[in-house]
């Protein structure tokens, strides 16, 4: 079984900033939060953010995306229908039946594009959309203790990532990749 880590792995860049600000631009009301949510990505990214942090800062973006719950879903189908074409189709097409995707981002942001990517199982951060509570956050050491507990003593063929900071699922898999744009290095 191979596992893919989703932002810059398989999809080009960070989709849920990418969502956000597509977000934005059809709720302007919502760019006072860009400047915040620019500096966790950057924070998220770098590996230098503790979980509470992030499931802090998460959950108090969702409530704000929350009263538009209704069109959530919406605006979901209209971001993937313009940024489907960020699915890098050199790692697409390495993807197998029987494959797992792990992310740290929301499960909903999946919906749409879950069909494209073939039998694989996908690990997602859960949330409840009701509250904007993130029930389960799939990032850093929690994406490796997810994927053992849905896995038991299963060890990963190959991990692809695109950052270092996934050390713990890289440390479980017998062989591990990392992508920079298409161009894969084992490390």
């Amino acid at each position: 079984m191979n596992v893919f880590d989703f932002d810059n792995t398989i999809y080009d860049g960070e989709s849920s900033l990418d969502f956000f600000v597509f977000c934005v631009k059809r709720k302007p009301s919502l760019a006072r939060h860009l400047p915040g949510v620019i500096a966790m990505a950057a924070k998220y990214k770098s590996g230098i953010v503790p979980e509470e942090e992030v499931m802090e800062f998460c959950t108090k973006m969702l409530l704000c995306l929350i009263p538009h719950k209704s069109e959530l879903q919406k605006m979901t189908d209209m971001f993937w229908k313009k940024n489907r074409k960020k699915l890098k189709p050199e790692i697409m097409n390495i993807i197998h039946d029987g494959d797992v995707i792990i992310s740290a981002s929301p499960s909903f942001m999946f919906d749409d594009i879950r069909g494209e990517m073939g039998n694989v199982r996908i690990i997602s951060t859960e949330i409840e959309l009701e509250s904007g509570k993130i029930k389960e956050l799939c990032y850093g050491a929690n994406k490796a203790e997810i994927f053992s507990r849905v896995y038991p003593e299963v060890s990963p063929d190959n991990f692809y990532t695109d950052n270092i900071n996934d050390m713990p699922m890289i440390r479980l898999s017998k062989r591990a990749w990392l992508v920079k744009g298409t161009r894969l290095t084992e490390i």
